[in-house]
């Protein structure tokens, strides 16, 4: 996966989360679950992955290979921190996608 696809992976992501206000019900799970992120990602490929090919879904693939690089999580993380503090900073508006 291309760096510019994992950075609007990492975008899309952290800005639903905060125009949702899950935040800090979500940077908890991301913490906790870091280590077993390339375990999720295969078990998803494993298991999901011939359902998503069979009914056309396969561009959900790269979600797979999005969370087993570690970084990627890290990086999510503090995407969603920067977008929830430039959030309070401007009165809290939330934004609707």
């Amino acid at each position: 996966m291309e760096p510019q696809e994992e950075e609007k992976i990492i975008e899309k992501i952290a800005s639903f989360v905060v125009a949702e206000g899950l935040e800090a019900a979500i940077i908890p799970i991301l913490e906790f679950s870091r280590p077993f992120g390339w375990i999720g990602g295969q078990l998803g490929r494993f298991t999901v992955g011939p359902w998503l090919y069979l009914f056309g879904g396969s561009r959900f693939i790269k979600y797979f290979s999005f969370l087993e690089k570690k970084e990627n999580l890290d990086n999510l993380v503090n995407k969603i921190e920067e977008l929830s503090k430039n959030q309070k900073k401007e009165g809290g508006k939330r934004s609707r996608h």
